[in-house]
């Protein structure tokens, strides 16, 4: 076991978890200090804000009002306004707010991994293709920044971690999952263009909500392998939470009502995009999400790639780490004895290569009524 001393807090108490009354952002902290076992280890997702939310009561605004009235808000505070863009539905959605309300974006910025030559390429291609016909017939003084995901970024973490980079905040075991986080400390452009301003706020399209049926009764909670180091960096803005959560939470369900045959397995289908883009196309569309610009993110594609993989075998990390197994055997070692330490330690909790998932909270949103 590590010292608990060495974790960073980076979550403000907001996320976390909790084994009795310690509390630690690791999972694999938690699970030592639960002695391995799972059933003792909570996960806590930002309640203080969620709690304030009357989920079983329906949605008093539409999606496009509060969209509406969350952008004039933040526009209206901030003397700059940037948004990470993926050409995605979350992200793509809000650039459709802030248009339709006659406001504006002043910086698009779209992340790349520099070290992988497959689909992240057609990804970082694709929004920035988006991009620039924005700026084209829409905002033509739009800034596009580019921010590179780069090796040596994750390959210092590596060394600086040492064998403690298991303790890490959150619960991915993936060689490169954890970089887009973590590299905040090193990429020099990143702190120019996001942490390094006081008069700006950058903004991050979030997940839809994870609903489950138990019962006969909808309700909604989230997932702790989703959660982002960077969600309480007071220069970050977390877009769709609490209010408009609320609402795609009332919308999602009605929809999935109506669908022939609803059960929970389709459910867990469409929530993972099992399904195919068709379906993913028209479970985005049902929560009020606008319809995007390229066929790539339209369907989906990209997550597909990633999701349920043994970290060993996920396509963008393996790339990662078959580069650092050719190139740099210190930092190749240095994962591989940690991801062989929780294999053996906690093998009984994972699937797949992964540690089992925890839920947040979960809120009761409505009862079960499906169409006839």
């Amino acid at each position: 076991m590590t010292d608990p001393d060495k974790i960073t807090d980076a979550y403000g108490r907001s996320i976390y978890y909790q084994v009795g009354d310690a509390k630690t952002t690791s999972k694999i902290l938690a699970l030592e200090l639960a002695g391995g076992d799972i059933h003792r280890v909570s996960f806590h997702w930002n309640e203080k804000d969620l709690d304030q939310v009357d989920w079983a009561q329906p949605p008093a605004e539409s999606f496009n009002s509060l969209m509406d009235r969350t952008v004039k808000e933040i526009r209206s505070k901030h003397q700059q306004v940037n948004l990470f863009y993926s050409g995605g539905y979350d992200s793509h959605t809000i650039y459709e707010a802030f248009r339709r309300n006659g406001l504006k974006i002043d910086k698009f910025i779209i992340w790349r991994r520099e070290w992988y030559h497959g689909l992240s390429d057609a990804e970082y291609q694709s929004a920035l293709d988006v991009a620039r016909v924005i700026k084209q017939h829409v905002w033509p003084d739009l800034e596009i920044v580019t921010l590179a995901w780069r090796i040596q970024d994750n390959h210092r973490w590596y060394r600086e971690m040492g064998n403690d980079w298991i303790y890490h905040n959150g619960s991915q075991l993936k060689f490169a999952k954890h970089g887009r986080d973590l590299i905040y400390r090193y990429n020099s452009l990143v702190q120019k263009e996001v942490l390094d301003r006081s008069d700006s706020v950058t903004l991050m399209g979030y997940e839809k909500p994870k609903l489950d049926l138990y019962d006969g009764r909808w309700y909604v909670s989230h997932l702790d392998n989703q959660i982002w180091l960077d969600m309480h960096d007071p220069c970050l803005h977390v877009f769709y939470i609490p209010e408009i959560y609320h609402q795609q939470a009332w919308q999602i369900a009605q929809w999935m009502e109506s669908l022939p045959g609803f059960n929970t397995e389709m459910l867990h289908k469409i929530q993972s995009n099992s399904l195919g883009p068709d379906m993913y196309r028209a479970y985005n569309l049902a929560m009020g999400r606008t319809p995007v610009l390229h066929e790539l993110n339209s369907g989906g594609h990209g997550k597909v790639m990633w999701q349920g993989k043994d970290p060993r075998q996920v396509e963008e990390s393996r790339g990662f780490r078959e580069e650092s197994r050719v190139h740099d055997q210190d930092v190749f070692g240095i994962y591989e004895k940690g991801l062989s330490y929780v294999e053996k330690k906690f093998g009984h909790v994972m699937n797949g290569g992964n540690l089992q998932v925890l839920f947040s909270k979960k809120y009761f949103v409505k009862e079960f009524e499906p169409s006839l």
